[in-house]
């Protein structure tokens, strides 16, 4: 919740518009033991632990009542408060979060040091203070000057986390600390971490320049009315940031990043593009071969495990194997539905998981590792069958298969003693078998052969005329060296043998793939190629270009997977996936995307980019309205000038995009500025009733609109007292909080805090109030940050203790003397502005006329006693 100013406390009750009441006035005792701290109240918010109370921020700590206002308490550094010179507040849960400051003098200038944040889950009774320095988080840039944090905000988010069984709720919570940027939790706070909307901004804000404007945060609002998206709206000195964060099921990119198998959907066709199926280390993600968007499938979605270590699609079955890398069992699942549902077919008690697939003869293939080779006449439907390759011996290594692949009436495998061909009738029968041995040699090969696939070769006319059989080895142990093998059958005058040829030896290899004459090999090393059998050293690009620039490759990856169908080639790799669909000269590059504190969508909404319906690019409040049920909220921003645009309240909604047949395609968000010259500290919403506290009073908007536009029609709600009809607080005082707390609302302004009553508001409403002393050491100017090229005047509050003459400097950042506003005059005791009538003022100019120069400045308040008290003001364009 935001903090902006600094508030004399009243306390007072709003009677009904049917029957007009005397205002009920609470007195506080002054040696009361609990009491009011300070009488300048910035910011008022909702918590309780058991119940609600209302709390009021101020800068001597806080102070709450749980009685509506008839006794009040506080809290302070008496009972742990690290800092009293508070910022900012959030009440989530049992939780209550408080950001603080303190000043000191530096270099001869009073500086604001911001303390970071600290929180209490006992009412206020004790307090922890987050730990950013370098023996705690070690996050910079939270701590010290520039770096105040002016609003907090957050959700409670149940089951975002989809991808996991358990412990699948997100605590958000964010904070915004102007030059320390816009900071993130997903745990309620016990670790954070600075978020950025563009590579760029991460860029920028780590090298030693100043913030850029969308750089500098003020406030932030999350809108949780996106179905499980989590919108967050945050507000800079460069217009409006907003982010979207998305359950890890529907990021639109892979919720993986190492991919493990790629398959093509055998029975998708159409006008869309084909299912693409992408099996990785965190679940399956489904996508099209356009690309994005994917959605990603987990264990709790009937995966059996979290890794996926298989992938085949066969006719309307998509089979997957999927291994619990918690307990290490391995299941084999099957979808109907491309995806959208699974059913288990077999779980592998012993060792092995499911490696490859092959269909020959309608019979399913499957290696399952360790566990062996299996058969299936119905794929998987029922029980599966071993098949051994050597019979005598079950646990030979022989007998543990990681490749298969079928090529007319025989099986070809990879086993962990290298290659085996089985040849089987119609029945399924072995006929023959072949076995290539490698041995593990650390400069020739290895043993385990983890892919087998054929390349077909083709003569001029386009007939086959010899096949190659690759493999992917890899050691079984540390006798072993990495390698690709090639080889096929020769016939010559000696006879009939196999050739083998060793290829990338000592270089780890993880699939192979043929396109025509070109072989593909993918592992460590990235994609290398051949075209003519050799060793397929040459380095192959897949690059994705924006005209002529490259803006996304897959050189430097370790790419782990391959696969052809026609002129489309797919790339897996340890950190997403590479289509192309013209035979690898292009490719549309998608990255994994696992960090869900990475937003998924992010937006700028400036001054011109919304068609000046965000009045102004300064953007010191944000408020969220819900609507109905179903729909989107209002997102309501007050609006200064900054790089560019002027004052005003705008407000954002979501309204439909329409074809040229009238039917609704899409949503587009529309900003309006539907209050000119007016800027707020704060909002409130009660039904589809606004309240926004400005330095013109607190205005009232009903929420009727037309068809096209919110109607701009305010109304100020005067704040006066039932029984004397006299004004509580002058008309031209500021309004600087608001907020609804039970069935009241809190009006904070710069000369009291007013209770209503809600159920009589839109009509005059009654006020009482009871003045309270201020503190003697609570100095500010306001309005901050002051424009005086607009015309405003800028006004000082300060206490005389006893009757005197004072004195009022100004002075710019070298501390020299700028303007003297109030020159030795004769001040009676209390507080100023006294409530009735405004104080002295300044113009903005030095003591030649001449306007000031933006920057900041210094205030020095000078008594007849000798006490002097400081205080920090800002001037803008």
């Amino acid at each position: 919740m935001r903090t902006w100013s600094r508030l004399l406390l009243i306390v007072c009750l709003l009677p009904g518009v049917a029957a007009a009441e005397v205002a009920e006035t609470f007195e506080l005792q002054a040696d009361s033991p609990s009491g009011i701290t300070s009488n300048t109240a910035i910011d008022v918010i909702a918590h309780g632990k058991d119940s609600t109370g209302v709390w009021l921020v101020t800068g001597r700590g806080l102070n709450y009542s749980f009685d509506a206002g008839l006794s009040w308490y506080e809290c302070s550094v008496n009972n742990g408060l690290y800092s009293e010179n508070l910022s900012a507040i959030y009440s989530t849960g049992d939780t209550l979060w408080v950001a603080g400051t303190h000043e000191e003098m530096i270099s001869g200038s009073l500086t604001s040091l911001s303390d970071g944040l600290e929180y209490s889950d006992d009412n206020g009774a004790t307090w922890t203070r987050i730990n950013f320095g370098p023996d705690g988080l070690d996050i910079k840039y939270v701590w010290g000057g520039d770096r105040t944090i002016y609003d907090i905000d957050g959700h409670y988010d149940e089951g975002f986390l989809d991808c996991r069984s358990s412990g699948d709720d997100v605590d958000w919570l964010f904070f915004t600390a102007f030059a320390g940027g816009l900071l993130a939790s997903q745990d309620g706070g016990q670790n954070w971490r600075r978020i950025f909307r563009t590579q760029g901004d991460s860029v920028e804000f780590n090298s030693p320049v100043t913030p850029s404007f969308h750089n500098r945060y003020f406030s932030c609002a999350v809108d949780t009315s996106h179905g499980d998206s989590l919108f967050l709206w945050a507000g800079t000195a460069g217009g409006v940031k907003q982010f979207v964060f998305v359950p890890p099921s529907q990021k639109g990119n892979p919720y993986l990043h190492w991919v493990n198998r790629v398959a093509f959907c055998d029975t998708c066709s159409g006008d869309v593009p084909s299912t693409l199926f992408v099996g990785g280390d965190r679940g399956l993600s489904i996508g099209t071969l356009a690309g994005r968007p994917f959605s990603t499938k987990f264990d709790m979605n009937g995966l059996g495990g979290q890794e996926v270590t298989a992938l085949t699609n066969i006719g309307e079955y998509l089979l997957v194997g999927t291994i619990d890398t918690v307990t290490d069992v391995a299941d084999l699942v099957v979808s109907t539905d491309q995806g959208e549902s699974f059913t288990p077919l077999h779980e592998f008690t012993s060792e092995g998981s499911v490696a490859d697939f092959a269909v020959l003869r309608d019979r399913l293939y499957i290696a399952g590792r360790e566990a062996g080779l299996y058969v299936s006449l119905d794929t998987a439907q029922s029980d599966l069958t071993r098949v051994m390759v050597r019979t005598d011996d079950s646990s030979a290594a022989i007998n543990a298969v990681n490749a298969v692949w079928a090529m007319g009436d025989t099986l070809l495998l990879g086993t962990d003693s290298g290659y085996v061909e089985l040849r089987l009738d119609s029945l399924g029968d072995t006929l023959s078998t072949f076995h290539q041995y490698y041995p593990e040699d650390l400069n020739y090969s290895s043993s385990r052969i983890t892919r087998v696939k054929p390349q077909y070769l083709v003569d001029t006319l386009g007939q086959v005329d010899s096949v190659a059989i690759w493999t992917v080895h890899h050691p079984l142990g540390e006798g072993g060296s990495p390698i690709v093998g090639r080889a096929r059958w020769v016939t010559d005058s000696t006879g009939t043998y196999f050739d083998t040829a060793h290829f990338q030896v000592q270089t780890v290899t993880y699939d192979v793939n043929f396109y025509g004459d070109t072989a593909f090999v993918v592992g460590h090393e990235g994609i290398r190629f051949t075209t003519f059998g050799y060793n397929p050293d040459r380095t192959f690009h897949a690059n994705q270009y924006q005209d002529t620039l490259v803006i996304a490759s897959l050189d430097g990856d370790t790419v782990t997977t391959v696969e052809v169908r026609g002129d489309t080639i797919v790339f897996g790799s340890h950190d997403g996936v590479a289509i192309s669909h013209d035979a690898g000269r292009t490719f549309n590059i998608v990255r994994g995307l696992t960090d869900t504190l990475q937003e998924d969508l992010g937006i700028r909404y400036n001054y011109f980019g919304s068609n000046r319906g965000l009045a102004g690019d300064f953007i010191p409040a944000l408020g969220i309205q819900y609507q109905d049920p179903g729909e989107p909220a209002l997102v309501w921003a007050s609006c200064r000038p900054g790089e560019y645009g002027g004052t005003g309240l705008s407000v954002a909604e979501y309204r439909p995009v329409t074809d040229t047949l009238g039917d609704t395609i899409g949503t587009t968000l529309v900003w309006q500025n539907v209050l000119p010259d007016v800027y707020a500290w704060n909002f409130a919403f009660v039904g589809n009733s606004v309240f926004a506290a400005t330095n013109w009073g607190l205005l009232l908007h009903n929420g009727e609109r037309d068809a096209d536009t919110l109607v701009s029609e305010w109304q100020t709600i005067p704040l006066y007292d039932s029984a004397s009809g006299e004004a509580m607080v002058d008309p031209e005082t500021a309004v600087i909080g608001v907020a609804v707390v039970d069935s009241f609302l809190w009006v904070g302004t710069d000369d009291g805090t007013v209770r209503i009553k809600l159920d009589s508001l839109g009509v005059q409403q009654l006020f009482a109030r009871s003045d309270l002393g201020t503190a003697a050491d609570e100095v500010y100017a306001f309005p901050v940050p002051f424009r005086p090229g607009q015309g405003q005047h800028l006004d000082f509050h300060f206490v005389v203790e006893q009757a005197g003459y004072v004195t009022l400097e100004i002075y710019d950042f070298a501390m020299k003397l700028v303007a003297r506003p109030i020159d030795n005059i004769y001040h009676a005791a209390g507080a100023y502005p006294d409530g009735s009538h405004q104080g002295i003022s300044w113009d903005g100019r030095n003591g030649r006329g001449d306007e000031v120069a933006v920057g900041v400045y210094y205030f020095k308040v000078e008594y007849e006693s000798g006490e002097t008290r400081w205080g920090k003001l800002a001037v803008i364009p």
